[in-house]
């Protein structure tokens, strides 16, 4: 199928497929002629508005310069018209917002092999900030400090909180063994316990708990029980040490060296009538 034209102007209405025996494939013309569209099958497929300058895919009433109504795909990059480093990549499972030549968000995903979506992934001395509904800041990382601050954006520390903290505080009433969820560990009830920790190895090394013994017995000899793994220390002395009930609620902090050993950073007994030990 084919049409010629001549040189000069030529008016026609519609225009259909010859070969279309159920005439509802056309170019369609309004009939005030501001407006122009391919149907196909009986659906509008594409339409260009004179009076609007606006274009419609899959739609006859566009609202903007190009609106389509369905699905759109895309091979790499979408650009910002005039702004060559300003654009929205797309590659194999992997999508990258830039602005002014500097990677604001990207996300790179390789099927659980070192997933990750990174923030400033050009590695450019750009701050980046989450606000709260009142415009106020609620985290700011310092790139050029490698600082971060909560509720704090001039960080003067490697964290920063401006605010109160907090964190896991657990009651136990039986033998416990202490692992990466716990942080605060109360251990309460009426006979002796055993807190155990986990191995003071590369995977714990920094690792802090404050261990509480609030247990309620009547004669001596049941302490609270915080005991290492096997061949490892406690304040480089014993295996084992024990927050007797005798002198009162009795607390102790405890950190992994990474090694083999759980420094201690605190220890704490008070006695019963509420004087020093």
């Amino acid at each position: 199928m084919a049409y010629k034209f001549s040189t000069g102007s030529v008016n026609r209405g519609d225009i259909y497929a010859e070969d279309d025996v159920q005439r509802n494939t056309y170019i369609d013309w309004t009939p005030n002629g501001d407006s122009v569209g391919i149907v196909a099958g009986g659906t509008t497929a594409f339409v260009v508005s004179g009076s609007t300058t606006l274009v419609g895919v899959n739609t006859t009433t566009p609202d903007y310069t190009l609106d389509v109504a369905g699905t759109v795909g895309i091979d790499d990059y979408i650009y910002h018209n005039g702004d060559t480093d300003t654009y929205l990549k797309f590659t194999g499972n992997e999508v990258n917002i830039v602005a002014g030549g500097q990677s604001m968000i990207k996300l790179d995903y390789n099927n659980n092999a070192n997933d990750k979506i990174q923030l400033n992934n050009t590695n450019a001395n750009i701050d980046v900030q989450i606000m709260d509904d009142d415009g106020e800041v609620v985290l700011h990382t310092d790139a050029g400090t490698k600082r971060v601050g909560i509720r704090e954006d001039s960080p003067t520390s490697t964290l920063h909180v401006s605010g109160s903290q907090a964190g896991n505080f657990a009651e136990f009433n039986s033998d416990w063994t202490l692992d990466e969820t716990d942080f605060m560990a109360n251990f309460t009830g009426t006979s002796g316990l055993t807190a155990s920790l986990p191995a003071a190895a590369a995977a714990t090394k920094g690792r802090i708990y404050h261990i509480f013994s609030s247990l309620n017995i009547t004669g001596p000899g049941q302490p609270l029980i915080i005991t290492a793994t096997s061949g490892q220390t406690i304040g480089n002395e014993a295996q084992s040490l024990g927050l007797d009930n005798d002198q009162g609620n009795s607390s102790i902090s405890l950190v992994s060296d990474g090694s083999s050993n759980w420094m201690i950073l605190g220890l704490y007994s008070q006695s019963e009538n509420g004087g020093d030990p």
